[in-house]
């Protein structure tokens, strides 16, 4: 795994502790500074990364998965 992808991932897992201490503490400037981080990780994930390779096609869905959590993760913030 590319040590870029695994900063995002690991930026990723980071969400739902986040949601559960602004929901605790109202702290509602952590989303906006959090949503900086992902961007920020995800531009270098994907400019470091080939996302669709197909000579790796186990790779590819992982890369896809990876970026599919991303939306997600932007559907959750701005929905």
């Amino acid at each position: 795994m590319h040590l870029k992808e695994r900063a995002l991932i690991f930026e990723l897992l980071k969400f739902p502790d986040l949601v559960e201490e602004v929901s605790q503490n109202y702290a509602v400037h952590y989303l906006p500074q959090y949503a900086i981080g992902l961007a920020d990780k995800f531009h270098s994930f994907y400019n470091e990364c080939r996302v669709i390779d197909e000579s790796n096609l186990e790779l590819t869905a992982a890369r896809l998965n990876s970026s599919k959590q991303h939306k997600l993760f932007w559907r959750k913030l701005c929905g």
